[in-house]
């Protein structure tokens, strides 16, 4: 059968975005191939913006690793276009919405989920001192900051306001985070010591309170039970029995780890890439990309530290 169209990424000569996290889509025209595959290439952060004004540079060749790094086949896009585009900061709106939104992807990154993952809103209206008398918005950039632990449910965030560059004043708002995942439930009673299969297990988006704690179903299937536990029950690590290895155990299941790819001087990590087993030094695991759903497989190379090869795709 013929192959599938790629995805055709130009890369412009210069952008400009307001939010901090900067996309493919903000650098980037995305044309033709697949129309899902396209919307999720334009919505993946490529890096983050630095302060009003200042460049970030964004080649060609990181944008191809980091489409990799997602998990993407090369044979699934193109980049084409400038060799290097210049991205600069602008004054992000000072809306409800916008400064929301701007939280919800701070919000992802901490809890290492996708923005699609979370429900965000305001618990009480924007302070009506937000906005400085006489202030226009190009003057004015507002920088939201999470607390040092943030958890789901009400969140104290500070918006600190600068006018100019200089700051203004901080100001607290709550904010209601709400945060779902898919998680293994037991479909019916399952022994000590029985494997688990798609048979008496299943995925279920179910609210969380927490963020320790679950697992998906391809972190537990082909694993065995340790101890019998009852249906309809979210799966935690410590029902699962350890599998016998002489070497220290360097990344477990559901730890939060780094992957990092390298082509010649450039290097290009992933920080919030979600293990989904288990392994030692050398040892060759999966790993998933929270932000597009794809699967990574790297080798371990320390804790909670895994290295890509390009060829293993």
């Amino acid at each position: 059968s013929q192959a599938a169209e790629p995805v055709r990424i130009a890369l412009r000569p210069q952008s400009q975005v307001a939010a901090s996290l900067i996309t493919v889509g903000d650098v980037a025209e995305v044309t033709g191939g697949d129309r899902l595959l396209r919307e999720q290439i334009a919505k993946l952060d490529v890096a983050e913006a630095t302060k009003n004004g200042d460049l970030e540079r964004i080649s060609r060749e990181q944008l191809q690793i980091r489409l990799l790094l997602a998990g993407l086949a090369a044979r699934e896009f193109d980049v084409q276009g400038e060799p290097l585009t210049l991205v600069v900061r602008n004054s992000p709106s000072v809306d409800a919405p916008s400064i929301l939104a701007e939280v919800g992807n701070m919000l992802a990154r901490e809890w290492h989920a996708a923005p699609d993952d979370l429900d965000i809103a305001l618990a009480q209206p924007l302070p009506a001192n937000l906005i400085p008398e006489g202030v226009v918005a190009s003057r004015l950039r507002i920088d939201p900051r999470l607390p040092a632990v943030a958890v789901p449910g009400r969140i104290q965030v500070s918006l600190h306001v600068y006018v100019d560059e200089q700051p203004i004043h901080i100001l607290p708002v709550a904010v209601d985070a709400v945060l779902y995942r898919e998680l293994a439930r037991t479909t019916r009673l399952v022994s000590r010591g029985e494997t688990f299969t798609e048979a008496n297990v299943s995925g279920e988006r179910v609210k969380v309170t927490s963020l320790q704690g679950g697992l998906g179903v391809d972190d537990i299937i082909n694993r065995k039970s340790q101890r019998a536990i009852g249906p309809n029950t979210v799966l935690q690590l410590s029902d699962i029995a350890p599998t016998q290895n002489r070497s220290p155990i360097l990344i477990r299941a559901r730890d939060v780890v780094r992957i990092t790819a390298r082509k010649g001087g450039l290097t290009v990590s992933l920080a919030a890439a979600e293990a989904l087993e288990s392994g030692s030094h050398g040892d060759v695991i999966r790993a998933r990309n929270p932000s597009s759903g794809k699967l990574l497989t790297g080798r371990v190379v320390g804790r909670n530290e895994l290295e890509i090869s390009l060829g293993y795709r």
